[in-house]
């Protein structure tokens, strides 16, 4: 005896929260006029797609066929895997709309899932995903346990299959150039791929987070010079042209007035809004020079100071509402490869994105980061400076050093400045 036994069936059938009205289907994407009342009461109930196929009454212009692939491509369709008594052992449902209908295919041998996918708990449940498929399964405990052993059911083997959640040759072709956490967040942070965007889903329950909190730092505070708004600097043009990420750079200390030049024209406040306590959804409005998803601006920017004039060496974080530093703590040598006079570091907070925005907040992060560096390198091929962004660096070990919470801070982007040889 098996947990399999009697067999278990697969059927297509209504998704999850999908509603049976009076003239159709009502779902996700709104409601879809149905009048066909047998395929309606089979998809109710659930059927394989050829007893479908069967029952359905062809419309005009269009076969029975069409009309499901069209229910599915609007969400309203489910694959199910249903044991004996109507037990749901598993459902495979498309993250968003317009997902061609996969159809059941013959298979054998053991399961091996894709080395894409991935299982995590849901409560009662387990979702099983993978960053090369539109569609997730979500798996009773019984039937996620066979699946980690290696085994399943005729009918849960093909829905797996239809899933793309099974090995297939994943590291043949342009595939093997992928690797799971590649792969997984470059699908799971676009809009397509399923629910997010600025949905506010922590709205009714707390406020955000403020704009102008501060991070841990001693009490040393260092205005810094303005530069002088009646200088024009180069042109546009000339200095996109000039733009390097030297390989190479002096030995000469920084001085002070162009580090104050390149963090005024970046990143300090230009204006601010506080957020409106009697609107739910109302945060803190900034904006700086460079721009940011919805104006939030969560990116603060740290400082490893080695060599410039007028500063004492150590980590030092940039006020942007005062243009001041702050010294925050010694500098970690051991942490900061190289001898250049500054080691910048863009950090992140989280919860001021993720406030307002769902499944894309980290890749906002990214990109506003993306945007921070390309100007401060023009900004430092104006002032005569060598600015070059970084790849990569410690996280944990950086964190720590700061005395910054990993939940709420995340690196994001490095460079180091000094003069051109």
């Amino acid at each position: 005896m098996t947990a399999y036994d009697p067999p278990q069936v697969l059927n297509l059938t209504l998704a999850p929260g999908v509603m049976r009205t009076w003239s159709g289907l009502a779902g996700l994407n709104g409601h879809t006029q149905l009048t066909d009342v047998p395929l309606l009461d089979a998809l109710v109930h659930g059927a394989p797609l050829d007893e479908l196929l069967e029952v359905g009454t062809p419309r005009a212009g269009r076969d029975v066929r069409g009309v499901i692939d069209v229910l599915h491509a609007r969400q309203l369709l489910a694959w199910q895997v249903r044991g004996a008594g109507g037990t749901v052992w598993a459902t495979l449902t498309p993250m968003h709309a317009d997902v061609p209908l996969p159809v059941p295919v013959q298979v054998d041998g053991d399961i091996r899932l894709s080395r894409f996918a991935l299982m995590r708990d849901a409560g009662d449940t387990w979702l099983l995903e993978s960053g090369r498929s539109p569609l997730t399964a979500t798996l009773a405990p019984g039937a996620a346990a066979a699946v980690v052993a290696g085994g399943a059911s005729p009918a849960l083997h093909a829905m797996l299959q239809m899933g793309r959640l099974l090995d297939d040759n994943d590291d043949e072709g342009l595939s093997r150039y992928w690797e799971f956490h590649d792969r997984y967040f470059a699908a799971r942070s676009r809009l397509d791929s399923a629910a997010g965007g600025g949905t506010f889903r922590f709205a009714d329950f707390h406020d955000p987070e403020p704009f102008d909190a501060r991070p841990p730092h001693q009490d040393r505070t260092l205005l810094l010079p303005v530069p002088d708004p009646t200088e024009p600097g180069p042109g546009l043009w000339e200095v996109i042209e000039k733009r390097r990420s030297h390989p190479d750079v002096g030995n000469e200390s920084v001085e002070l007035s162009d580090l104050g030049a390149l963090l005024w024209h970046t990143l300090r406040v230009v204006d601010s809004k506080p957020r409106d306590s009697a609107t739910a959804t109302s945060y803190d409005f900034v904006r700086r020079p460079v721009p940011s998803g919805g104006a939030t601006h969560s990116i603060g920017l740290w400082l490893a100071i080695r060599d410039v004039v007028g500063i004492d060496s150590g980590v030092w974080w940039y006020d942007p509402m005062e243009h001041a530093l702050l010294r925050t703590c010694d500098y970690p040598k051991q942490l900061i490869a190289g001898n250049y006079p500054v080691y910048g570091l863009l950090i992140s907070r989280h919860a001021r994105l993720a406030w307002k925005y769902e499944g894309i907040a980290h890749a906002l992060a990214l990109k506003d980061s993306g945007v921070i560096l390309h100007a401060m390198q023009l900004s430092a091929t104006a002032l005569g400076l060598a600015l070059c962004p970084i790849g990569g660096g410690p996280t944990a070990p950086i964190l720590q050093a700061l005395g910054l919470d990993a939940d709420e801070y995340v690196p994001v982007g490095e460079f180091w400045l000094a003069q051109p040889r």
